[in-house]
């Protein structure tokens, strides 16, 4: 019987071949569990990295709002009292920025370590009113128009001569540079 044994050896032949389809099955499963897990695993990460990209943005957007805002409220506050100290103002960032874009000056008095901040306008309105005498200065300047006077004064952008305030020449000069800046 020849068939027999043959059929026999079949039948082991395919039970082997069945237990090696059922471990490769085994394991292929085992390790296409493995491959989700960890694809699930960088999905989350995925996520996770672009909510914080998203939230990243979001602060650098709040961050250049509130950078336009304190400049803003910069430039408001020197239209409303011609001039302000540095020491008052909080956001340094917003300030350089301006100083940087030219809409603002600084005016340092070392001498009475003093730092104020105006703009070219302001500068420029108060420099095109002279030469003006003591008393005409006195009449016609608001207070905060007068101090800036002194400043311009000390820093030497303003002469007084015979009791006369006229721009000098380095008035002159900022004048001239402002104006091409403009």
């Amino acid at each position: 019987m020849p068939a027999a044994g043959s059929e026999r050896e079949i039948v082991q032949y395919l039970s082997e071949i069945l237990r090696y389809v059922k471990k490769t099955y085994s394991t292929l499963r085992s390790e296409l569990d493995e491959i989700k897990s960890k694809l699930d695993e960088l999905s989350q990460r995925v996520s996770r990295l672009e909510s914080s990209l998203k939230a990243s943005r979001a602060y650098r957007t709040l961050g250049r709002e509130s950078l336009t805002e304190s400049a803003k409220k910069i430039l408001e506050e020197i239209r409303r009292n011609l001039f302000i100290d540095t020491k008052s103002i909080l956001n340094k960032r917003a300030l350089k920025i301006l100083v940087d874009r030219g809409k603002v000056v600084l005016l340092r008095d070392e001498m009475l370590n003093l730092e104020v901040v105006t703009t070219p306008d302001i500068v420029r309105k108060i420099l095109s009113r002279l030469p003006k005498s003591a008393d005409e200065v006195a009449r016609e300047f608001t207070e905060r128009e007068y101090e800036l006077l002194k400043i311009l004064n000390r820093l030497g952008y303003v002469l007084i001569r015979d009791n006369v305030y006229v721009p000098s020449e380095l008035s002159r000069e900022f004048l001239e540079g402002t104006r091409r800046e403009s």
